[in-house]
């Protein structure tokens, strides 16, 4: 029997919502390049705790996903938190090997 978003936590709610619209997603030798879009959410996964995924992206609202908030890539690790906001572009994204980044689509 299916239940109501109302019997699910917080979490798991939210859980649920991200990826209803589709990701894209992106790897060592196919990374992003001042790719425009809509995303709600990026994730960096790897085959091990040493896997980095480096990326700049821009948002329409507050600072850019970058080093200094114009500039250059942000180290996200792989298996390390989801990053939400409202990205409209992936400007540059360094993807070891055995890596991905996840763009949700919202």
């Amino acid at each position: 029997m299916a239940k109501g978003l109302q019997h699910y936590s917080v979490v798991q709610a939210q859980n649920a919502q991200l990826g209803q619209n589709g990701f894209d997603i992106y790897y060592n030798g196919a990374t992003p390049s001042d790719v425009s879009g809509k995303w709600v959410a990026l994730q960096a996964l790897g085959v091990s705790a040493n896997s980095l995924v480096l990326v700049h992206a821009e948002t329409s609202i507050g600072n850019n996903l970058s080093d200094d908030g114009s500039t250059g890539e942000i180290t996200m690790q792989g298996g390390g938190p989801v990053l939400y906001g409202p990205f409209n572009k992936l400007v540059s994204a360094t993807i070891a090997a055995g890596s991905v980044l996840i763009a949700y689509r919202g």
